[in-house]
């Protein structure tokens, strides 16, 4: 009976994590009305940014999304920090540095060492996912300003 009793709290003791973490899931649906985009004040005007986890002008992970418009050019810029993108939808058109541009579609993903030169365009409406470890900026060395 004991070990009944002890297999039985073992198992509460070890799925407690569990209970505690579901919790705090939070599922983001790209049609969520918690998606509150914004101008990304860093990029020339057309270009919308989200934030969807942590904070990108903080020393902490983040995941943001940008979305840009059809024949979109961003300029050439390097970042503080390593940077990861995905090509959720659309194709982001990527240079780096004076070689020739490298087409992406949907489901890319693309490393950005921090200090490398980069520039891109589209020629339909983009999404692109951004993660790294924050502050988030770009050159010249002026943290960019991201709030939502």
């Amino acid at each position: 009976m004991k070990k009944i009793i002890m297999y039985l709290g073992l198992i509460t003791t070890s799925m407690l994590p569990m209970i505690l973490l579901a919790h705090t899931i939070n599922p983001i649906l790209p049609s969520s009305p918690s998606l509150r985009w914004f101008n990304a004040s860093n990029l020339p005007p057309g270009a919308k940014l989200v934030i969807l986890a942590g904070n990108p002008n903080k020393k902490e992970f983040y995941v943001a999304r940008l979305k840009l418009p059809a024949n979109y050019t961003v300029p050439a810029h390097s970042h503080l920090t390593n940077e990861y993108n995905t090509v959720i939808s659309g194709t982001y058109y990527l240079g780096i540095g004076s070689s020739s541009v490298i087409a992406l579609p949907p489901g890319s993903f693309i490393t950005f060492p921090a200090g490398a030169m980069h520039y891109g365009y589209t020629k339909e409406g983009t999404i692109l996912e951004i993660s790294g470890i924050g502050p988030w900026g770009t050159t010249p060395r002026k943290l960019a300003t991201i709030s939502n």
